[in-house]
């Protein structure tokens, strides 16, 4: 019998990052720029801890939100970061921040239904939206302005079908970090247009020059309509690991949208 894979798979080209991830690997002395991943193995005493809990047993399945023990520490970290209230209801670890990002769009997204893309993006998010059905839509940006949209170029990408605005800052491949008064821009439009907004934020320790990242969760009206996905893979260079998490607004608030 002929083998049949289904569209939504066989049209997806080989990915531009995997191939050069295989073209560095022949070379001895390279510095490959192909796969966001530190140049630094994960610490040894996360490895020690993590060797003593499978020694210990913890080698089985665990709740379906993740390890309580870990959604609440995440939920400590949350809480200091922000300076509010995070319920572990908030909180959900999943299979690195990819498993973060399908997660959301099997929940959120109908078919036909519109995610505006800004340019350049992450390639995995177009087929990541296109498996279940929804539709990507790119939102131009350029060199000259240094990648960063504008509420402009936002607003005018809305349409009736739209309903997610994916945001990833620091960008991938870019490395552009959306400023505040950008953030207050895509938030009051987010409001105006009732979109939902999906921050992939798994960069946001490798800040430089003095940078301070900044959440679009911390806009007005943004924390009952924003899911951000977070990644231990960058920032703790675990990415074999995938361990990663997501959090948003009480997921019964999400499903009444």
């Amino acid at each position: 019998m002929k083998p049949k894979i289904a569209n939504a798979v066989s049209s997806i080209p080989l990915s531009g990052i995997r191939e050069m991830m295989k073209r560095a690997a022949t070379y001895d002395n390279v510095i490959s720029l192909g796969i966001g991943e530190p140049d630094f193995g994960t610490a040894k005493e996360i490895c020690e801890r993590a060797f003593r809990d499978a020694v210990g047993g913890a080698t089985h399945y665990t709740q379906s939100q993740g390890d309580p023990e870990l959604v609440e520490a995440i939920q400590a970290y949350l809480m200091k970061r922000f300076g509010e209230d995070f319920s572990t209801r908030q909180i959900v670890v999943t299979t690195g921040g990819i498993g973060g990002l399908s997660s959301f769009f099997r929940t959120a997204l109908n078919p036909n239904d519109e995610v505006l893309l800004i340019e350049p993006y992450f390639p995995p998010y177009k087929h990541l939206i296109e498996w279940v059905g929804g539709r990507a839509t790119p939102v131009r940006t350029s060199f000259e302005s240094g990648f960063m949209p504008t509420g402009q170029t936002l607003e005018e990408a809305v349409t009736p079908s739209t309903r997610v605005l994916l945001l990833n800052s620091p960008n991938n491949p870019t490395g552009a970090v959306i400023p505040a008064e950008t953030l207050d821009d895509i938030a009051r439009i987010a409001v105006a247009r009732d979109l939902l907004v999906l921050s992939d934020e798994v960069y946001d320790r490798l800040l430089f020059d003095g940078l301070i990242h900044e959440s679009i969760w911390t806009r007005p009206g943004m924390r009952e309509r924003t899911v951000v996905v977070q990644s231990f893979s960058k920032s703790y260079a675990m990415t074999g690991w995938r361990i990663g998490y997501a959090f948003g607004p009480d997921p019964n608030g999400l499903l009444s949208r």
